[in-house]
């Protein structure tokens, strides 16, 4: 058996195929794997939300031979992006989900509802409490010489101070004041970085912890061009 290690920031990685550097932000990792799939991918549209998703860094190597590009993704990669995946006209692209990156979000249009944009049902909860997550413990920085994970980042709502990978959050907090303690925990197999690894379980927690609301609206086909 042999093991390695790639610690050298100028190099050793698999570089960028669509910048400078390695490869490691989310985006350009998911357009590079699509691109060993025989379909169309929208990589216009990965470029776009790239900058969005810099904050998550992955790193590792595949070392199975029999996992395909859609395989590693939708195991290793996606689930720890605030992204969905889409087949649009130009191929396969992401969609992201903005309330799990900023606080602050700003409406780029305004449409005011009328018979061609109209309400088609009630106001929907989205909830359910057997996936409610409100403590959550993120193990990382995979160790294969040991076989076990370094790092740790614990979400605990129950605990008052922030400390190096463990603190609460006011979403966890608020949960668990009202449904109880719900914990999970998930595996990381290519997060190394502590950063990255904070954002992962700050958005886990954020997206699960309370109930989401939806509206179904209907609309003329002249705002197809809405996303």
């Amino acid at each position: 058996q042999y093991f390695a290690a790639w610690t050298d920031d100028d190099g050793g990685g698999h570089p960028n195929p669509f910048g400078d550097g390695v490869l490691e932000n989310g985006a350009h990792i998911c357009a590079w794997a699509l691109s060993y799939l025989d379909v169309e991918v929208d990589y216009g549209r990965w470029m776009s939300v790239a900058p969005l998703l810099e904050r998550y860094k992955f790193a590792g190597f595949i070392n199975d031979p029999t996992i395909t590009p859609l395989d590693f993704l939708e195991s290793e990669i996606i689930p720890f992006l605030p992204i969905s995946l889409y087949q649009g006209e130009k191929g396969i692209f992401p969609i992201v989900d903005l309330a799990l990156l900023s606080d602050d979000l700003e409406a780029q249009w305004e449409i005011e509802a009328d018979r061609e944009f109209y309400r088609d049902s009630p106001i929907e909860t989205i909830f359910s409490l057997d996936k409610c997550c409100n403590a959550f413990d993120l193990s990382y920085a995979y160790d294969m010489r040991k076989g076990s994970y370094t790092s740790t980042v614990q979400i605990d709502p129950a605990y008052k101070r922030f400390t190096w990978g463990r603190f609460s959050t006011d979403y966890a907090t608020t949960s668990l004041e009202l449904y109880g303690r719900k914990a999970q925990q998930k595996e990381a197999r290519f997060v190394f970085d502590f950063k990255t690894a904070i954002q992962i379980s700050k958005g886990y927690v954020r997206a699960r912890s309370l109930p989401r609301r939806q509206i179904k609206y209907s609309a003329n086909p002249d705002f197809g061009f809405l996303q």
